[in-house]
This record gives C-alpha cells, sequence and structure tokens, in this order.
C-alpha cells in the first residue's frame, strides 16, 4: 500500500493507542496543515511535476499523478496565470478541510476506523482508532532506521523526516534521543537529500517556519488573492 507524504505525516501524528492527536504544547492545528500542504508540494517535486525556479514554484509536467489532492494543487499552479512563490502557494493551499479529507482516506483504505465518543448519551465527538498498524509501523521503522540507526535516508524518508522535525513530532517519535543529538541528525537528513533542490527545500522550510510562527502568535491569515 502506497501512501502519500501527507498521509504518512497524519498517520505519525496520531497516538496509536488512543486514537487522538498527539498533544504538543509547540504544534497547533495551524502547524499540522500547513504542514501537510508542505507534503503535498515536496510530493510533486519528487513527481517530477514542478521545479523551484527564480524563487518561484513552476509547473514543469502538468500530467495528473492519478491522487485527487495533489491533482488539483497541481491544476490550480499550472494555470496561474503568473509564477508565484513557495509561501504564496503554502498560504493559498492552507486549508483544515485538508486534515479532513485525509482522515477519510485513511478510513476508505481501512487504515484507520471513526469512533463516536458519547457524552450523557449522546453523540459527542469522533476520534480515529487504528484498524491496521502495518503502514504506520513500517513508516516509523523506516524513520527510526535514518534518524535514530543513522542509516542513509532515501529522498522520500528525508523529506518526511524534515516535515516530521518541522511539525515537531520528532521529540514525541524519538523520545530515547537527546534534543540536541536529534537536532543534529535531523539538520544532518536535510542536507543529505534533495540533491540539485536546496533552494526549494529551503524555501519550503522557510515558509513553514514563518507560518509556524504565525500560527504561535495567533493565527496565520489565509492569503485568496494575489
Amino acid at each position: 500500500m502506497t501512501l502519500t507524504l501527507a498521509e504518512e505525516l497524519m498517520l505519525l501524528s496520531y497516538d496509536r493507542e488512543g486514537g487522538r492527536p498527539l498533544v504538543n504544547p509547540l504544534i497547533n492545528t495551524t502547524e499540522r496543515d500547513y504542514c501537510l500542504v508542505a507534503a503535498a508540494l515536496f510530493e510533486l517535486a519528487m513527481a517530477g511535476r514542478l521545479k523551484y525556479e527564480n524563487k518561484k514554484l513552476v509547473v514543469v509536467d502538468d500530467t495528473p499523478v492519478g491522487d485527487p489532492d495533489l491533482d488539483k494543487i497541481l491544476r490550480k499552479i499550472a494555470r496561474s496565470r503568473r509564477a508565484r512563490s513557495v509561501d504564496w502557494w503554502l498560504q493559498n493551499f492552507y486549508s483544515p478541510r485538508m486534515y479532513k479529507r485525509l482522515l477519510h482516506r485513511l478510513v476508505g483504505r481501512g487504515i484507520l476506523r471513526p469512533e463516536k465518543q458519547r457524552k450523557f448519551g449522546l453523540p459527542w465527538s469522533t476520534r480515529y482508532i487504528e484498524q491496521d498498524p502495518r503502514p504506520e509501523h513500517e513508516i516509523r521503522d523506516r524513520l527510526e532506521r535514518v534518524v535514530v540507526h543513522r542509516g542513509p535516508p532515501d529522498e522520500r524518508t528525508a523529506t518526511l523526516a524534515g516535515l516530521v522535525h518541522t511539525a515537531k513530532l520528532d521529540k514525541k517519535l524519538f523520545p530515547q534521543m537527546e534534543n540536541r543529538d536529534l537536532r543534529n541528525r535531523m539538520k544532518e537528513i536535510r542536507e543529505q537529500s534533495w540533491a540539485g533542490q536546496e533552494a526549494y527545500k529551503a524555501s519550503v522550510y522557510t515558509a513553514l517556519s514563518l507560518a509556524a510562527m504565525a500560527a504561535v502568535a495567533g493565527g496565520a491569515a489565509v492569503a485568496t488573492s494575489s
């Protein structure tokens, strides 16, 4: 079963026992949703659909990749009247609805299942329980080989590790590592990957950092026009 980077990030952000999102006082839902958009942009770049040129995001191949969310993003970038910055697209595609769509997709794949919680006998909220743990175990094992055991990272795993670090999930996933060692290892992984596309990678992480700062300060505004 092949998952997108955004789906992998979603699985890692869930507590496998309780079915609730991991709670970290340094991250909120705005940061999470920005990271999901960044995962989609990285996915399209790795698929050879996007490139970073003159500080802008450019479509080099508008052939659909076969994923509804990714293809929608690709079409919108391709139809833009002019090239725009990574930061502009990150803000433009930001939406909590992406998170909900990914949850439903993981349910449809049989990986998660929704469970209604009740209060005073009435439906109160929904949590998502991991029904098939194999995909998450594979993702965690792949990351652990690279992060903890310092194995050579492939491009996809290195990109996921960068997103995990930006989302501040790395401390939850690798509690056995000292903070300084973890930061240094994540930096090494990012520097070892994406040969020839360092500027693009750096621009996405810079945009994510700015978005995270805005989220912590009180929420970032979503760009709806140029």
